[in-house]
C-alpha cells in the first residue's frame, strides 16, 4: 500500500523533527512514555454510525472527556486503554451518556493515572466502534518538565481539508491542541440543527480528524461560533442557546454542572503551566464598558496571583496588544479589549500583572488571520508581555501580515495557514515555531519569563 501523507507526518515525529530542545533541557524530559504505535481496538471500525469520530478533550491529572455523535440506537460504551508498560493496557469500559438535544454521547473518564496517553473509542452493542482519539493526562501539582501545545484558531471548511491542522502529526508528545475560537463558521444559523450541519462539515474534514487522532482538544468560542462579531445583548438569547449546545455536542467541551453556561475555567499543567481559559464573547456588556463580566476579570487576576505554575497562559480569543496603524481601525478596535470602556478591564489586568510582579505570564490570542509575536505595549506596562496571535488554520490569511514591517513590538507577522507550536519548560522558557501548510517553520522564538526574546528566526512569505 502506498503511504499516505499522514503515515508521512507520523514518521517524521518518529524521527524526532517534533522534539523539543530548550536552553537547559532536553526533549520533553521528566515525562511518562509516550506511545510508540497507534491502538486498535477488536470492535469493527463503522465510520457511518459514528461520522465524526471519538474526541478527547478538557484533560486534568486523573481525568479526560471524551464526545462522539453516533447513529445507532441503545447504549453506548466507551471502551480506553493506557499506554503503559511499552504497550496498550485496555481498561474496564464505561457507559456514555447520550446528549438530551441529539445524537451525541459523552462520558468522563475519570481516576487516571497522571502523565499518560489515554486511547479511546466509542462501542454500539453490536461492536461497531468509533475511530480511535488519543489524548494525555496532565502532568500533576508539584511535577516540573516541559510540555507542548498545538495553538490555532480560524478555520473555516472552505480551507478544506485543513492542511495546517493535520500538520501537528509531525510533532510528537502533543499534551493538548488549544483551540481559540472560529472552530466552525456558522454564521447566519438559528436552530440547533442548522448550527449542527456547520459544526459537521468542518469536523468531518480530514484536519480535525487527524488532530482527534493525535492529542486532546481544550475549546472556546469567539463570534463565528454563534455569528459574526456578536456581543451578548445584541442578538436573540435563543440563538446564543443554541450556539452553546451546539457547540458543546460537537466539541470536548463539557459544561459546568454548577454554572452550566459559564466557559472561563483553568487547565493545569503540572508546575510547568497553568491554561487560563476565557470567554470573551459571552459576557460582553458594552453600555457597561466590560469586555468580560467582573467576576470573569477577577477570577483570572487572582488565579494569575495564586497560580504556582511557571507559566501562567491566557488563552484569549480577540487579540489584547495594543497594536499600531491599521489595527486601530473602528471594525477592529471596537471589536477587542481597547474598545469596551476605553480599555479599563485591560489596564487593570496590565497593572495586576507588573504591580505583583507576576512572571511567565503569556497571551494566547486568535481571530486576526495571522500569526503574529507581539508585545502587548510598545512601551511601559505591557512591554515584557507577550503575545502570540495563532490561526489561521482554514481561513483566508490576512494580507496585513504580508504588507506590515516587523518593528520592535511586532517582531514578527504573516500571511500563511498555520499552527503555533508552543513548548514550555518549568525552568522558564518557551519556544514558539509558526508551521505553515508545507511544514515550513516561518517563526522559531525562543523566551523566558521576564519577557526577554532570546532567539528570533523568521521567515515570512514576503521573503519567499
Amino acid at each position: 500500500m502506498k503511504p499516505t501523507r499522514r503515515d508521512l507526518l507520523k514518521g517524521l515525529a518518529g524521527v524526532g523533527v517534533g522534539a523539543a530542545m530548550l536552553p537547559g533541557c532536553g526533549p520533553m524530559q521528566g515525562r511518562r512514555a509516550w506511545p510508540r504505535r497507534p491502538w486498535s481496538p477488536s470492535q469493527t471500525l463503522d465510520p457511518e454510525r459514528f461520522p465524526l469520530g471519538a474526541q478527547a478533550g478538557e484533560p486534568g491529572a486523573d481525568r479526560l472527556y471524551a464526545v462522539s455523535k453516533v447513529l445507532a440506537e441503545g447504549p453506548i460504551e466507551v471502551h480506553y486503554a493506557l499506554w503503559r508498560g511499552g504497550g496498550w493496557r485496555a481498561q474496564e469500559p464505561i457507559v456514555a451518556e447520550h446528549d438530551e438535544h441529539g445524537p451525541f454521547v459523552r462520558a468522563w473518564l475519570r481516576d487516571l493515572p497522571a502523565d499518560t496517553s489515554v486511547a479511546l473509542c466509542f462501542v454500539s452493542q453490536d461492536g461497531a466502534r468509533s475511530a480511535v482519539a488519543q489524548g494525555r493526562t496532565c502532568l500533576p501539582e508539584g511535577q516540573g518538565g516541559s510540555i507542548r501545545l498545538i495553538v490555532n484558531a480560524c478555520d473555516h471548511r472552505g480551507g478544506r481539508p485543513l492542511t495546517a491542522l493535520s500538520n501537528a502529526l509531525a510533532f510528537d508528545a502533543v499534551d493538548a491542541h488549544v483551540h481559540l475560537g472560529d472552530a466552525a463558521y456558522c454564521d447566519g444559523s438559528f436552530t440547533v440543527e442548522e448550527f449542527g450541519a456547520i459544526w459537521q462539515s468542518t469536523l468531518e474534514l480530514q484536519g480535525y480528524q487527524d488532530l482527534f487522532s493525535h492529542c486532546a482538544g481544550i475549546y472556546i468560542w469567539d463570534d463565528h461560533e454563534v455569528d459574526n462579531n456578536w456581543e451578548y445583548g445584541e442578538i436573540s438569547p435563543e440563538l446564543i442557546d443554541n450556539a452553546r449546545i451546539a457547540m458543546h455536542q460537537h466539541v470536548a467541551l463539557p459544561r459546568n454542572p454548577d454554572h452550566p453556561d459559564r466557559l472561563w475555567r483553568s487547565v493545569r499543567f503540572g508546575d510547568v503551566a497553568e491554561l487560563f481559559m476565557l470567554d470573551c464573547r459571552g459576557e460582553r456588556d458594552r453600555p457597561n464598558g466590560q469586555y468580560v463580566s467582573e467576576a470573569q476579570l477577577e477570577w483570572l487576576m487572582d488565579g494569575l496571583s495564586r497560580s504556582t505554575a511557571t507559566w501562567k497562559l491566557i488563552g484569549n480569543s480577540v487579540p489584547m496588544g495594543n497594536l499600531p496603524g491599521v489595527y486601530r481601525t473602528t471594525i477592529l478596535h471596537e471589536d477587542n479589549w481597547m474598545g469596551h470602556g476605553g480599555g479599563e478591564q485591560r489596564r487593570r489586568l496590565i497593572e495586576h500583572i507588573v504591580e505583583n510582579a507576576i512572571e511567565g505570564v503569556f497571551v494566547l490570542s486568535g481571530d486576526y488571520h495571522q500569526p503574529s509575536l507581539t508585545r502587548l505595549e510598545p512601551s511601559g506596562p505591557g512591554y515584557h508581555i507577550w503575545e502570540i496571535i495563532s490561526g489561521p488554520g482554514g481561513s483566508g490569511p490576512n494580507p496585513i501580515g504580508r504588507l506590515m514591517s516587523t518593528d520592535d513590538q511586532i517582531v514578527y507577522l504573516d500571511a500563511v495557514r498555520n499552527i503555533f507550536v508552543m513548548d514550555f519548560d518549568s525552568e522558564g522558557f518557551v519556544r514558539a515555531r509558526v508551521v505553515d501548510v508545507d511544514l515550513k517553520v516561518r517563526l522559531d522564538a525562543t523566551l523566558n519569563t521576564q519577557g526577554e526574546l532570546l532567539e528570533l528566526e523568521s521567515h515570512r512569505v514576503i521573503d519567499d
